[in-house]
């Protein structure tokens, strides 16, 4: 019994260390965007692409990443520069804008996607 125990846990150590080693290298993935960007970044980015069609708020980016106003709009600043979202005025909220991927977006999703189907698969 004692033999079985200890490869189960060997097993769930080995385990673990492969889901591990997947998201680091997940996150290596998300920084080629850039290599200094912060992790809050790739988050609220991912976040905007998850909601492509209906764009998504900077409030709402703030209370999902649980990140400042000043954090949101550097991000805003940093991916609208790089070409991968765009902001546009809320047809419903005058006052308020959207944040939606750009085509350029998309296609660096795809191509993300696609490194991390190949670290899955590996």
């Amino acid at each position: 019994m004692i033999t079985t125990t200890a490869t189960t846990a060997k097993e769930l150590m080995k385990k673990e260390k492969q889901a591990l080693e997947y998201m680091i290298k997940l996150l290596d993935v998300l920084q080629s965007l850039d290599k200094n960007m912060p992790l809050n970044y790739a988050l609220m980015w991912l976040l905007v692409a998850r909601s492509a069609a209906e764009g998504t708020t900077m409030d709402s980016l703030k209370v999902i990443v649980g990140t400042s106003k000043a954090s949101a709009e550097r991000f805003k600043e940093k991916f609208t520069e790089l070409g991968l979202i765009e902001v546009i005025e809320d047809r419903l909220e005058t006052r308020s804008f959207l944040y939606k991927i750009t085509k350029k977006g998309h296609i660096r999703l795809n191509q993300l996607q696609a490194m991390t189907a190949a670290l899955q698969a590996s």
